[in-house]
C-alpha cells in the first residue's frame, strides 16, 4: 500500500482496476499481474460497491496491457 500512500483511510476499499475475478489466480503470471501495484487504486467505499467487477475505460485498460489477465494476450 505504499503507493497509495500506507494505510487505507477509513471510508475508502483498496480497488482492483482489472477486477480479480477476470484473471486466473492459478496460473502465477495472473496472480502476480493481479495484485501488481498499478493495478490497485483507493476508491470510496460507494463508488467501489457501484463498480463492481465493471473494467475500466479502454484508454486505462492500454495503459494496463502488461498486466492483462493471460487469456486476453492469446493471439497478440
Amino acid at each position: 500500500l505504499e503507493h497509495l500512500g500506507g494505510d487505507i483511510p477509513s471510508g475508502y476499499e483498496l480497488d482492483h482496476i482489472i477486477p480479480l475475478c477476470k484473471y486466473d489466480l492459478n496460473n502465477p503470471e495472473d496472480l502476480h499481474n493481479a495484485f501488481n501495484y498499478r493495478n490497485t487504486q483507493l476508491l470510496s467505499s460507494p463508488v467501489h460497491r457501484k463498480k463492481g467487477t465493471k473494467l475500466p475505460d479502454e484508454s486505462v485498460l492500454l495503459q494496463l496491457q502488461d498486466l492483462w489477465p493471460a487469456e486476453w494476450k492469446v493471439g497478440m
